[in-house]
């Protein structure tokens, strides 16, 4: 497999975790919102925008901070030591060799008559 090949899918795999976490965290965020103000909709000037910017503006949130990039930098980063550790087990599965006969051995489980 090419580096070109292996980034690709590292890639690929990332984007569709990061896409599926943030389907998860909306679905939540409208789920909390609606059991907060027992509303799914939020008009532009009321009290529940309110709340909302206000959330937007809290640093606790790192909203204004780059975050939707470093989603996908951070997910890369997993998938990818996910994928050589993966391949790293292969390769020694792969390389391992022949039991020796002074090896030991699993014995046979008796037959159950």
């Amino acid at each position: 497999m090419t580096n070109e090949k292996f980034l690709e899918l590292v890639s690929k795999r990332a984007h569709q975790n990061v896409q599926r976490k943030i389907d998860k965290f909306k679905s939540t965020i409208v789920e909390a919102f609606e059991e907060l103000t027992g509303d799914r909709y939020v008009a532009k000037n009321s009290d529940n925008a309110v709340i909302l910017h206000n959330m937007l503006e809290d640093e606790s949130f790192y909203f204004q901070k780059g975050w939707p990039k470093a989603l996908w930098e951070h997910e890369e980063n997993k998938v990818t030591k996910e994928l050589l550790s993966t391949m790293d087990a292969m390769q020694k599965a792969l390389i391992a060799p022949e039991p020796k006969d002074a090896d030991y051995k699993p014995q046979q489980e008796p037959a159950i008559a």
